[in-house]
């Protein structure tokens, strides 16, 4: 987001904003926040959610890691591996994959890392800790450069996307109104840490 915010703020320098980032989910009206960007699959509420572009998760692990434990052939494998956990998903020791067949695999998973900030997770990751599973735009780099290796391609983790939530579209301000659709034409339909550079 800083590259964008950046470009946003350029083409719009009158608008200023103030950005809390976390990794929590906070109630908008409650605290006053005019926007809040999430990633997943929603719930149902009263907030008017816009998707704005598909977020990929990849199962990967370091070379380091994989030559020491060996290369997990089927989600079931994952069993005998060291897990990187996110505790914020909403079953974060539960990892769900679709096959070529459609059909679903549910692996319970342990390690001995458990974060609940994926930049956390990417760098224990990157230092051999473990297999981890994270949104692309946080490891694009990493496996271009070879520091990650996905792991698993044929087994598809559950489809999530990114969101732009607000309170009321009637009462939309036309700054927040300005920065959501400056959001969705940056990202496009397909993410930027997706394409090639």
């Amino acid at each position: 987001l800083g590259r964008v915010v950046h470009e946003f703020h350029e083409r719009f320098p009158g608008v200023s904003m103030e950005l809390h980032l976390d990794d929590r989910q906070v109630d908008l009206v409650e605290e006053g926040f005019d926007l809040a960007i999430r990633i997943g699959r929603l719930q149902d509420s009263n907030l008017v959610a816009r998707r704005l572009v598909p977020c990929r998760q990849v199962l990967c692990a370091s070379p380091s890691y994989l030559a020491k434990k060996g290369t997990p052939e089927r989600p079931e494998d994952l069993l005998e591996h060291s897990c990187i956990v996110y505790s914020l998903l909403s079953t974060p020791r539960e990892w769900r994959f679709t096959d070529s067949q459609g059909e679903t695999h549910v692996v319970p998973i342990s390690g001995a890392l458990e974060s609940n900030n994926g930049l956390m997770n990417r760098a224990a990751a990157i230092a051999g800790a473990g297999i981890v599973l994270l949104p692309a735009f946080y490891i694009g780099e990493e496996l271009r450069t070879g520091a990650l290796k996905q792991i698993l391609p044929d087994f598809k983790p559950i489809e999530l996307a990114i969101y732009a939530l607000y309170p009321e579209r009637r009462n939309l301000t036309p700054k927040v109104r300005a920065f959501v659709d400056f959001l969705a034409a940056t990202f496009g339909t397909v993410g930027p840490w997706e394409r090639e550079e």
